[in-house]
């Protein structure tokens, strides 16, 4: 029983391996895209519905809406993205107002403010304006907790 245990936290410190390193290529790609000058054009907090993917079920929260201009050569292009967690970090319920935090990002990027946009120089349309480290952080918790798990569980059930 126990080896069974061991195995599937080694397996689960695996696959969090796998994607604490896409997250860590996705992430390393970012920070050495070029960046640009920008300008906010729009940003609200709106309250709207949102479906969970398992579920049915609508939520109210609260969501930040950004949009930026920025021009790579002649071009000027449109961004909408915060960061790749924008939606995520953004949510919150909405019978409570807007939580701080997305008050305070809103304001971080309140209309006609300058911001430095970071955008794919092979895809000059997809741009962020903040790197989230977030998602590799909890995939290498996780693939570090279930390893270490993994390895005492797998030790001991050898030793007995």
């Amino acid at each position: 029983m126990l080896l069974s245990v061991a195995i599937v936290l080694l397996v689960i410190a695996g696959i969090s391996a796998v994607f604490a390193r896409i997250a860590y290529r996705q992430i390393a790609d970012a920070e050495v895209w070029p960046t640009t000058q920008g300008r906010i054009t729009h940003s609200e907090i709106a309250r709207e519905n949102r479906h969970a993917a398992v579920s049915t079920r609508a939520r109210t929260v609260w969501a930040l809406h950004v949009e930026y201009q920025y021009a790579v050569d002649t071009h000027v292009y449109t961004g909408r993205r915060i960061s790749s967690m924008a939606d995520e970090r953004n949510a919150g319920p909405a019978d409570k107002g807007p939580p701080v935090d997305l008050v305070v990002v809103r304001n971080r990027y309140s209309e006609g403010a300058e911001v430095q946009v970071r955008y794919d120089p092979k895809q000059p349309d997809s741009a962020y304006l903040e790197i989230a480290h977030a998602p590799m952080r909890v995939a290498c918790l996780i693939a570090a907790a279930a390893a270490i798990l993994g390895l005492a569980s797998l030790v001991f059930a050898l030793k007995h």
